[in-house]
């Protein structure tokens, strides 16, 4: 799904998807730009290592390496890198020199933080001391660079508690504010929806609802709050990826969401259709690409 985007010169927030689940690696990096500050947001992009005992095919490979040499090339222009938390396709960490000359604001890894996930945070944070100008926790916290406003939420649990805990950016200046909100499975818990609807934006990137889990285990307030979420003053453009490009049958769970944005004027697309690109889910389509693709 394609449609309108704000990506370009017409964006007051500049805002470029790096590298997303649409596009064919796990990730939701992306570039925001505005007249203050440039920010690289959750600089990492992996592969599911194995899919029904497959690898993963050379095409994915191919595609990893091409955003991670992306996340690298935006990384050189930004100022400030924030990590939401420390899942492999949220962060690299085998270059460290990404973050050099960088300001890091990071989820604090002191605090709702399962002990394997701690542990990478803290190997992470070692190896780009003396290297990156600052770090900075910043759960619940608001900042201001310039007439840029940050706004980073309270912890918010990633799916399950026991999966750990993420934080949401809003970006905001005088003419708009954009939301970033991964891993928030379609905000299946209620602060993150409240966070979104406190910031009132007028553009939002959002992890959808799970692929992993059957429609019928999916909460009803899930597909709620996404719908109630549209009749929002000023809302335009709602990109929605990572966990739900997890599942071909994606638009089909979300029929009733993305018939209502269309009656209401608000475009929902995938990061791939903001780029103004077809989706390229090659996750979903890993046993399709060997049936006809069988590369050594």
């Amino acid at each position: 799904m394609t449609g309108a985007s704000v990506y370009g010169e017409l964006a007051m927030l500049k805002i470029i998807p790096l590298a997303a689940d649409s596009m064919g690696s796990r990730s939701m990096a992306t570039y925001v730009e505005s007249k203050d500050v440039k920010l690289l947001l959750d600089p990492g992009a992996g592969l599911l290592q194995s899919a029904e005992g497959l690898s993963p095919h050379p095409l994915e490979l191919y595609c990893l390496r091409k955003h991670r040499e992306r996340i690298l090339l935006y990384g050189r222009q930004a100022d400030i890198i924030f990590i939401s938390h420390f899942h492999r396709a949220h962060y690299l960490d085998e270059t460290p020199n990404l973050y050099r000359n960088k300001v890091l604001m990071v989820k604090n890894p002191n605090a709702h933080m399962p002990p394997e996930e701690r542990r990478r945070a803290f190997a992470f944070l070692q190896s780009v001391k003396g290297l990156a100008v600052e770090v900075q926790y910043i759960d619940d916290r608001k900042l201001t660079r310039g007439g840029t406003e940050l706004v980073f939420s309270p912890v918010i649990p990633h799916g399950r508690p026991q999966d750990g805990y993420i934080i949401n950016l809003a970006c905001r200046d005088a003419e708009e504010c954009f939301v970033f909100a991964p891993d928030v499975f379609g905000w299946i818990h209620k602060a993150a929806y409240e966070f979104m609807r406190e910031q009132n934006p007028q553009i939002v990137y959002l992890d959808g609802p799970s692929a992993g889990v059957p429609e019928s285990k999916i909460p009803k307030t899930v597909f709620k709050r996404l719908s109630e979420f549209l009749d929002s003053e000023g809302l335009r453009e709602v990109i929605v990826d990572h966990h739900a490009l997890r599942a071909s049958d994606w638009m089909e769970r979300m029929k009733p969401v993305l018939e209502k944005a269309r009656k209401r004027s608000v475009t929902v697309q995938t990061a791939a259709g903001y780029r103004g690109e077809e989706p390229n889910p090659l996750e979903v389509r890993r046993k399709h690409l060997y049936q006809t693709d069988p590369s050594d």
